[in-house]
């Protein structure tokens, strides 16, 4: 626990739509996501001008180089990768499912990247969003990880399983 004589938090973001935040590895941003809407905040809780309204509501992943987004909704299970080093912001749908996204999570190069839906899990190219390998089958919830090579997938759904990738 932070001792509060340390100072005032240097962030404070009760302003932002929140479900879901997370911070970027060198410390740039934090995204958050609820209410339908994308937003980058400075640490001192200035939003950076960048904000997606679509399908976020659900949970966040980053790039290791923190120039990518990976964000999902409930429904209709929709997951998209977000460009946030470009001036164009580019956002790549990746796919839509009837179930919902439940988790990403990149390898830790960022060239792979592992989504989760209720029945599901795909790996993907981290850049391209296209599928490189998929295990059907799972039993909602299903949770999942990835190795930090992006060599082994681990996926629980109440049984915890291992594969191992191209």
């Amino acid at each position: 626990m932070l001792d509060q004589a340390g100072g005032p938090p240097i962030a404070d973001l009760s302003h932002a739509w929140l479900s879901d935040a997370i911070l970027a590895p060198d410390r740039r941003f934090v995204a958050t996501v609820g209410g339908g809407r994308l937003a980058l905040w400075t640490l001192d809780g200035e939003r950076l001008g960048r904000c997606w309204a679509g399908p976020s509501d659900r949970f966040l992943a980053v790039s290791p180089d923190g120039t990518r987004l990976v964000t999902g909704s409930r429904h209709p299970g929709a997951v998209s990768i977000v460009d946030t080093a470009g001036s164009t912001h580019l956002e790549r749908h990746v796919c839509e499912r009837k179930t919902s996204a439940s988790s990403a999570a990149f390898s830790s190069d960022g060239r792979r990247l592992l989504v989760v839906w209720s029945t599901e899990a795909w790996l993907l190219d981290g850049r391209t969003g296209e599928r490189i390998a998929s295990v059907d089958g799972l039993s909602d919830p299903a949770q999942g990880a990835l190795s930090s090579d992006g060599s082994v997938i681990v996926v629980s759904d109440g049984v915890l399983r291992a594969w191992r990738v191209p």
